[in-house]
């Protein structure tokens, strides 16, 4: 499933994940499942990923990667896969601007969620302190339950959406 464009060519997203890191990654994975029907787009400004957990092993010998793209990892799913780097986040009007090497872009989302590294800096960001859930605070459980009622929040609306787009159908036409 693919964005919804808005007035003024915006993309809009049910959920959109900011870091791919090993945070990211999962919660775009059980976001992505094809039973929520969700709209996901997962950023990040590096196209590979990085398995830190391996980094010392590259030490001794080159290691080949088990995820060489990200965008290839995630071909073929309802996640859409932005190399970029975000600009700017507005939690109120619920946008983000993200830098690419082509140009800038501006998207639009329903839910995001801010995984970009294990360290979030609440005090230069503004938002970040009244808006996230750090790991710290609330522990992993915390995290994954409110992946999950993300999740299914989201679908209730996409079941929704699409009861309003087949109402709206002519009759006696089958889309495809």
């Amino acid at each position: 499933m693919s964005a919804t464009q808005t007035p003024g060519n915006i993309s809009s997203y049910d959920v959109v994940i900011l870091g791919a890191g090993y945070a990211g990654l999962i919660a775009a994975l059980r976001l992505g499942r094809q039973k929520w029907g969700l709209r996901v787009a997962l950023v990040n400004p590096r196209a590979q990923f990085l398995e830190r957990v391996r980094l010392q092993e590259s030490i001794v010998a080159p290691v080949t990667p088990r995820i060489s793209s990200i965008a290839a990892f995630f071909a073929g799913t309802t996640i859409e896969f932005i190399c970029g780097s975000v600009a700017s986040l507005n939690a109120e009007q619920r946008r983000i601007r993200i830098t690419t090497d082509a140009q800038e872009r501006e998207i639009a989302f329903d839910q995001a969620i801010y995984a970009l590294g294990s360290h979030v800096d609440v005090d230069n960001s503004p938002g970040v302190a009244e808006h996230a859930y750090r790991l710290r605070r609330c522990g992993r459980g915390c995290i994954s339950a409110r992946i999950d009622r993300c999740a299914s929040s989201r679908s209730a609306a996409v079941r929704q959406r699409s009861k309003q787009q087949a109402k709206s159908r002519p009759p006696g036409r089958v889309l495809r």
